[in-house]
């Protein structure tokens, strides 16, 4: 669901940036609802091991008037309520016109949407709306998207249902800058996900924190999880990220301690782990499944990154022991 690439990693030195997120906020009763946002963007935080993002939440509209929106890295989010519109006074009006365009990107959750009414521009960009809505925004003369449902996207704005819908924004925001990888991986952190493997990959999210907001570590963790039953081999992953073999395995021992072969075996490891655990396929599918040649070339590495044969492991499940 998250998919989105992650910035250009091709040089090995730069780290990703900062980027600021404004809030502004149609009503108290969505507390509740961005606390939820917050809390994906503090994970986020914590998963790339540095303060990618800098969030501030303030109440109603007038605040924009003193929000900077220069820059790549501004993001600001209208969060309305999915069961009224939102509409802005005169005053705040030309504000509006002036400075919505300018930003990086903008957030509309419910009605907020309406506020794009008097902007040039952006009012012709689809946006999805809660069905409540749906008549009083076609009367308005909005660009209902082709295929509504909880969020959309149409180019650097993005639209949501509301509340509960704005938690898939923001991951949907994760992914477009910090790749589907750390999206993924914020998601599993505040269960948002019911799947128990995404929710124990321990070992990803280590060396996510190792990283250090590295784009190039960064996508190369994300390759080698898309890749994991079919290994890339080492020059092709570094040919991937447009550097040389020479240049990837300093970076990866840098941050790492590890070559990019043995942090891509680890992660290979883990998913073999988490199913022998959690699943019935036979040893050898999980072997394949994990990406190793041979039975025994997976049972030698298993046995020295956990210290007993899958065999055992697999007999562990049945004891009650914890994986």
């Amino acid at each position: 669901m998250y998919d989105q690439a992650v910035c250009d990693p091709s040089d090995s030195s730069v780290s990703i940036g900062q980027h600021n997120v404004s809030i502004l906020v149609q009503s108290c009763n969505s507390n509740s609802a961005i606390g939820a946002c917050t809390e994906l963007l503090d994970s986020a935080n914590e998963l790339v091991g540095k303060d990618y993002y800098r969030f501030e939440t303030v109440s109603g509209l007038e605040p924009l008037r003193g929000v900077s929106s220069g820059g790549r890295n501004q993001t600001l989010i209208l969060f309305g309520q999915s069961r009224e519109r939102w509409q802005a006074s005169e005053e705040i009006r030309g504000p509006l016109r002036s400075k919505l365009p300018c930003f990086h990107r903008i957030g509309l959750v419910g009605g907020a949407v309406f506020l794009l009414q008097d902007v040039p521009g952006l009012k012709q960009r689809e946006v999805t709306v809660h069905p409540r809505l749906e008549f009083a925004a076609r009367e308005s003369r909005f660009a209902i998207c082709s295929d509504p449902g909880p969020i959309w996207r149409d180019g650097h704005v993005h639209s949501a249902f509301g509340g509960i819908a704005a938690m898939h924004m923001i991951l949907a925001m994760v992914a477009e800058d910090l790749g589907a990888f750390v999206a993924q991986s914020v998601a599993a952190d505040v269960g948002l996900t019911l799947d128990a493997c995404a929710r124990s990959h321990s070992e990803k999210s280590k060396y996510m924190r190792q990283a250090e907001g590295s784009a190039l570590l960064l996508r190369g963790l994300e390759m080698m999880q898309e890749n994991i039953e079919s290994p890339i081999p080492g020059r092709r992953l570094a040919a991937a990220l447009a550097v040389s073999p020479r240049q990837l395995e300093r970076s990866f021992r840098r941050k790492f301690g590890e070559t990019p072969m043995a942090v891509y075996r680890n992660i290979r490891l883990e998913h073999a782990h988490q199913l022998l655990y959690q699943t019935d396929l036979p040893i050898l599918e999980v072997c394949v499944a994990s990406g190793f040649a041979s039975k025994s070339n997976f049972s030698h590495w298993y046995r020295e990154r956990y210290g007993r044969m899958p065999s055992q492991a697999r007999k562990l499940r049945y004891t009650g022991a914890a994986g």
